[in-house]
């Protein structure tokens, strides 16, 4: 994950470190406002940890795949469904009518089977 994506989506992601370092409050990662090196600073002070230890993890952290909280975090919704487009068919149109699908209706199970 790159630092300034993190940043960008910064009250998503200070919900994911807070879980990451549960010593660490959200409130005041939400008031770094991503800013990297504070954020080490404020890991190490709530952990005890040496500050290059601290920064380590969070760099450990960083590497892996971006959680799925963030990514589905309603403050993305907008970007989430602007990279949904890419989805559809060139010349679909996203609001057109689905009857051509059939009827999205499960019919109810007979008598008995419920």
């Amino acid at each position: 994950m790159d630092w300034t994506e993190i940043r960008a989506d910064w009250p998503a992601y200070a919900r994911v470190i807070a879980q990451r370092w549960p010593e660490v409050a959200e409130a005041d990662l939400l008031a770094l406002d991503g800013e990297r090196e504070a954020v080490i600073d404020t890991i190490a002070r709530a952990t005890g940890m040496e500050r290059t230890v601290a920064g380590a993890e969070l760099v450990e952290w960083q590497m892996g795949e971006p959680p799925v909280d963030v990514l589905m975090d309603e403050t993305r919704d907008n970007a989430n469904i602007r990279e949904s487009a890419r989805h559809i068919p060139e010349g679909e149109d996203p609001l057109a009518d689905d009857d051509a699908f059939g009827d999205e209706r499960v019919p109810d199970p007979p008598m008995g089977r419920r």
